[in-house]
């Protein structure tokens, strides 16, 4: 299908409305990089919660059958179990993987944020309700709010795969962004 084309009321707004367009796309790449972040990093706080639930129900069980019975041979095991389950304690505290989920998700909501006032004012400008002067002011002030987001979530690592996932997504119709589609709903 052949993307209908818009008429802008003043041609020279054009590229406006496409820098609004590519931050709105930006903010929607950034919103679901942190999405997937956050949910990798849940994944990874869950898995290492139940292995750590699980060595602790067996050192306790164990330790009971030790305490009871003359057999010392579980001691090695239950010491092992114990090593495993503290190293497993301390790489939970020092990811720290609930926190880091949670900022995840904030950034990821900001993003959002970003993308919807984007959308917002480029529906405003169609409808004539924005002057180009006024267009290109909410812009500045978006693309400003934009890289504050990005510059404080230096400190929030995502993987290269947090965002192929996120292209992936997109390019699999899990979000819809382009004028194209949009005008289709």
């Amino acid at each position: 299908m052949i993307c209908p084309r818009i008429d802008f009321p003043n041609m020279g707004e054009e590229h406006t409305i496409r820098a609004v367009e590519h931050l709105k796309v930006d903010a929607l790449y950034g919103k679901k990089k942190h999405f997937n972040a956050a949910d990798r990093k849940e994944r990874y706080n869950i898995v290492i919660g139940v292995m750590l639930i699980t060595a602790n129900a067996v050192i306790a069980s164990n330790l009971i059958y030790v305490i009871v019975s003359d057999a010392r041979t579980f001691g090695a095991v239950i010491s092992l179990i114990g090593f495993i389950a503290t190293v497993l304690a301390i790489v939970q505290a020092f990811f720290n993987y609930s926190r880091t989920v949670e900022q995840h998700r904030m950034v990821a909501i900001k993003y959002l944020r970003i993308a919807k006032a984007c959308s917002r004012i480029e529906a405003y400008h169609r409808d004539g309700i924005l002057s180009a002067h006024e267009l290109r002011e909410r812009l500045d002030s978006l693309a400003q709010e934009y890289e504050q987001i990005t510059e404080s979530t230096a400190c929030l690592s995502t993987h290269r795969k947090d965002y192929e996932n996120a292209r992936k997504g997109f390019e699999d119709g899990e979000e819809r962004y382009s004028l194209k589609e949009s005008s289709e709903e």
